[in-house]
């Protein structure tokens, strides 16, 4: 059964209208910390700092820093969509 262009609409619209925007940018990342690789949900923006989506559904979110505990930043484009950010953080006394 085909449906109407209209229809189509209507559902793509219903489903972003279930999508959370927090305000920021998102990225499909791989996060490597301790020889481990998690791929992972990061949300970039000034309300949550560098955070992890957990859920976006539940709107679950864990901060991983935020930008005032940031020293230095590094990134390097190693091919045509994939870069590597390095990420220093202030030490905590």
């Amino acid at each position: 059964q085909l449906i109407s262009t209209a229809q189509v609409r209507l559902n793509y619209l219903n489903i972003l209208g279930d999508l959370r925007t927090y305000g920021g940018k998102t990225f499909n990342v791989t996060l490597l910390l301790q020889d481990r690789e998690s791929f992972i949900t990061l949300l970039v923006g000034a309300k949550y700092g560098i955070s992890q989506i957990i859920n976006s559904k539940l709107n679950i979110i864990n901060q991983l820093t935020n930008f005032n505990n940031i020293r230095k930043l590094e990134l390097t484009f190693e091919c045509d969509k994939v870069s590597m950010v390095n990420i220093y953080l202030v030490d905590v006394k």
